[in-house]
């Protein structure tokens, strides 16, 4: 079984200072289809960014379609990279924040 705290954890990342900023957007006529092709776009920017040597990764989303809001996590240095690289994927949003990402526990831990 794999240690959850390892360097490819989000617990390890929070812990060691690489910060995690959730992105909300509320955004009525999105579907499912259309955040497929929103999430293209957001990893596409996110390589570009990071092929020009920032730091920066787009992580996942969770969309709520009763409610027309998704959410989008960045793994960033600062909230001005996420603000950046949501501009150039053309995806609007409310507001992005700073956020603790917890992974389950291993399924071996209490």
């Amino acid at each position: 079984m794999r240690n959850r705290t390892d360097a490819t954890s989000p617990a390890w990342a929070y812990v060691h200072g690489v910060p995690h900023y959730i992105v909300q957007r509320n955004s009525p006529h999105l579907t499912v289809k259309g955040l497929i092709v929103a999430q293209l776009a957001l990893v596409q920017a996110s390589r570009r960014m990071a092929a020009a040597g920032e730091e920066i990764h787009y992580l996942r989303s969770t969309f709520v379609p009763r409610t027309a809001q998704s959410f989008c996590i960045f793994e960033a240095p600062g909230p001005d990279l996420v603000r950046q690289l949501n501009d150039a994927a053309l995806f609007a949003f409310s507001f992005i924040e700073e956020a603790v990402d917890l992974p389950a526990p291993a399924s071996d831990q209490p």
